[in-house]
């Protein structure tokens, strides 16, 4: 009997040390593992300080090169990337309105790249609309800005401007896309925002922009109640020389415009997508039509949204007369 209750005190001990020297181990695992944590901390903290020090020594070097050579041509550049591109209802920069929400029927969908997370979007529905700069991708002079040794070369200080009938103007005074950095502002109704997309109105962007950033519209601080401009860009001018006063589409044309939105090819599923019914489509139509943005004389009267070209004529009276459409 004695010996029985010895025993088991014994198992009972070896019990006891066991789980202390577990405990022990544990605790010994914990602590060589918070250390090592601790010493990848400093390291990556040193490492920041590292680079921190080193660009900051380069700032400095660059701004003292500045200072010594007030003529320096040493481009600054920064590390922008695009958020996403647009998938625009306006397929070429011919027949892209001049200004945004003049086509309240213009259809886009910005889709988020794949490492932004969705979540980016969230409260972005709260808003009536948001401002999105983009680049102006389309540009057929943007050649010479991958050179830093030609990036002044060809660049015009005025352009021709529409609306004065080809008057020029000092390309910052205007929304002109042939700028020294070419960036676009446009400011687009939110129409819904689902998952990694939002889906625009009125926007005045060709399609495949790179878009830099989306920011909320604010009414309070973006309108300026007292903010003039010159009258050349009033909302209607009375003598505005690419002004037109209407739109005739024939029935065999309208027939022809919904069968082209019906059609597959080249933007069909976004056509799909974002006109729901095709007498939403020929909307859009008439709207481009009527406020194409090229002066009269530049016109080549064809215009392509969605993978559709359309065809027309401007008759003497300033009215536009369909004459086509196909697909592609």
């Amino acid at each position: 009997m004695q010996a029985n209750v010895l025993v088991g005190g014994l198992i009972a001990c070896s019990v006891a040390i066991l789980s202390l020297w577990q405990q022990r181990r544990r605790a010994d695992t914990k602590l060589v593992e918070a250390k090592r944590q601790l010493d990848a901390e400093r390291r990556n903290r040193a490492s920041e300080r590292t680079g921190r020090i080193r660009a900051e020594k380069k700032l400095r070097e660059r701004e003292s090169s500045k200072e010594e050579s007030s003529d320096s041509n040493v481009p600054e550049i920064y590390p922008l990337q695009p958020i996403g591109h647009l998938q625009s209802c306006f397929t070429k920069r011919s027949g892209t309105p001049r200004q945004p929400l003049l086509v309240p029927a213009a259809r886009a969908r910005l889709l988020l790249r794949q490492d932004i997370p969705a979540g980016c979007l969230e409260g972005l529905e709260q808003y009536s609309h948001v401002w999105v700069i983009f680049v102006f991708h389309c540009n057929t002079d943007l050649q010479r800005l991958w050179s830093p040794d030609h990036a002044s070369d060809g660049l015009k200080a005025k352009v021709q401007v529409p609306r004065l009938n080809g008057g020029r103007m000092g390309v910052l005074a205007t929304r002109s896309p042939h700028r020294p950095s070419p960036i676009g502002l446009s400011v687009a109704e939110v129409i819904e925002v689902k998952g990694r997309s939002i889906t625009l109105g009125g926007a005045d962007i060709v399609d495949g922009s790179p878009i830099l950033d989306i920011k909320p519209y604010v009414p309070f601080c973006d309108s300026v109640s007292q903010a003039s401009a010159p009258s050349w860009v009033s909302d209607e001018a009375s003598d505005d020389p690419i002004a037109l006063k209407d739109v005739q589409i024939r029935d065999d044309m309208l027939a022809r415009l919904e069968a082209c939105w019906a059609a597959s090819g080249p933007g069909g599923a976004i056509r799909h997508a974002l006109y729901k019914h095709p007498e939403d489509w020929v909307g859009l139509v008439r709207q481009v039509l009527r406020l194409d943005i090229r002066s009269l004389h530049q016109r080549k009267y064809s215009v392509t949204l969605h993978g559709v070209t359309i065809s027309y004529d401007i008759l003497p009276e300033r009215t536009v007369l369909v004459r086509g459409a196909y697909v592609g």
